[in-house]
């Protein structure tokens, strides 16, 4: 969808589901994940976003308080054989695959099985967004999957920052008809980087399609973009690609990695400066990662044809806190989604 400032924070979106009572919900996150039971209060009540990415289904999910379960009669009556990630952003809870219950936070994931019981307990509203993919196209055997399932993933694993990313963006803005295979194979990608890196965290980096080395680099270069002195040679280093390597595979999907990056500094600057009327466009300029001041106005102007300062006063903006307000059970995913460059 079309930016309406600078800061890539502010757009309309399509309102998500909301729902009122357990029975409603457990049809509603059966109709996107699996057919599950949920136990909650008569007050319950939660909200989705979905994205269907051919036989995958990516979501923003959350709801007040509630413990969803499929057990095993459910498991043998209705088999799915499918492989669910989630990430909290808000919130967290208790999951249940296997032989031992395991706390999750913000910020962490984890991954349940489909055709084994689980169950996971919310003990407060939550918000997260969750991935399934059917597990045949996981390229993940029974053995792996029973390792892989009902852990948390922590935050500092950066391939759960490239996914929780790169889901906000296919919920924010669906792919197109002529781009559902790509994301598809992307998302399968991307989830089986996750488990190698789980499975063999002492090795390096799962080798990557042209597509998944994209969103990967890009979620790199949100990483550091705020370092003056980081260029797109250290991403090229980083991926052990040659430069224009990584420019020819980000030309194909868009922007190039240059100009990507400069974005990024821009927006960031931007929403610095719509956040603090009292900062400064060359500080702001500086904690995004401009070099000089000159060349962040001169890249502004020639971006939206008015500078930094002219733009602050005549087109304010509300920078959107990530934790919802208390009425709302779904964060905006613009926090997450201003690096597309749309």
């Amino acid at each position: 969808m079309p930016r309406t400032s600078p800061t890539g924070l502010n757009r309309s979106r399509v309102e998500p589901l909301h729902v009122a009572g357990i029975d409603a919900w457990s049809s509603l996150c059966s109709t996107a994940y699996v057919p599950l039971a949920t136990v909650a209060a008569p007050d319950f009540r939660g909200s989705m976003h979905e994205t269907r990415v051919g036989d995958a289904s990516v979501s923003q999910v959350g709801s007040t308080a509630a413990t969803i379960q499929r057990g095993r009669p459910r498991v043998r009556t209705d088999p799915r054989e499918a492989l669910i990630l989630s990430i909290f952003l808000t919130g967290g809870g208790t999951v249940l695959q296997g032989t031992r219950p395991v706390g999750v936070t913000a910020g962490t994931g984890y991954l349940l099985e489909s055709d084994r019981p689980y169950s996971v307990r919310f003990d407060q509203p939550y918000d997260m967004l969750a991935l399934r993919l059917p597990t045949e196209h996981t390229g993940l055997d029974h053995r792996a999957l029973a390792d892989l399932t009902g852990r948390p993933i922590g935050p500092a694993v950066p391939e759960l920052g490239v996914l929780r990313g790169h889901l906000a963006q296919l919920v924010d803005a669906p792919p197109a008809d002529d781009a559902v295979a790509t994301e598809h194979a992307v998302l399968a990608e991307l989830l089986g980087a996750l488990a190698h890196r789980l499975r063999h965290p002492e090795r390096p980096l799962a080798r990557l399609s042209n597509d998944a080395l994209v969103v990967h680099a890009q979620w790199y270069l949100l990483r550091h973009h705020a370092d003056a002195s980081f260029g797109v040679d250290d991403v090229a280093r980083a991926y052990g690609v040659s430069r224009r390597h990584l420019e020819i595979v980000f030309t194909r999907r868009g922007a190039g990695p240059g100009a990507h990056l400069r974005t990024l500094r821009l927006r960031r600057a931007s929403q610095l400066l719509a956040a603090d009327r009292d900062l400064t466009v060359a500080a702001a300029a500086r904690q995004a990662g401009f070099g000089e001041v000159n060349t962040f106005i001169r890249a502004f102007r020639r971006q939206w044809e008015t500078t930094p300062d002219d733009w602050r006063r005549s087109r304010p903006d509300v920078v959107v806190p990530l934790r919802p307000p208390a009425d709302r059970l779904l964060t905006d995913l613009s926090r997450l989604t201003w690096t597309r460059a749309s």
